[in-house]
């Protein structure tokens, strides 16, 4: 199990929402902070693919956060992290770690959300 200390990096979690009619029919839509939390990131993998005719870089980490912390934002396989200036996908629901108060949530960078 990890510690405390080892939560070092600051990660911000954001949800799409539906803002005001556009005009045409549809709504508007924005990025809205659900919160913060410390993390550990823990490097999964890497490498590129090409979407929409365009080779991208592709990065996965498990960020291990507090389970406390996941549990009041509610996050979902829709919500993004945000971290060093990317936006990694939530690619599975937050699963709680065995044996400890922490929690692990798989996301990816690189893909089109």
């Amino acid at each position: 199990m990890s510690g405390a200390g080892a939560k070092f990096e600051l990660l911000t979690f954001e949800r799409e929402v539906a803002g005001a009619p556009d005009g045409t029919g549809g709504r508007t839509m924005s990025w809205v902070t659900l919160g913060l939390a410390w993390a550990e990131p823990r490097y999964v993998r890497g490498g590129e693919r090409e979407a929409q005719g365009v080779l991208r870089e592709i990065n996965a980490y498990r960020f291990i956060v507090w389970s406390a912390a996941v549990a009041e934002l509610a996050l979902t396989v829709n919500d993004v992290i945000l971290w060093n200036g990317e936006r990694y996908n939530i690619r599975e629901m937050p699963r709680r770690l065995s044996g400890g108060p922490e929690t692990e949530i798989l996301a990816e960078t690189g893909v089109t959300l």
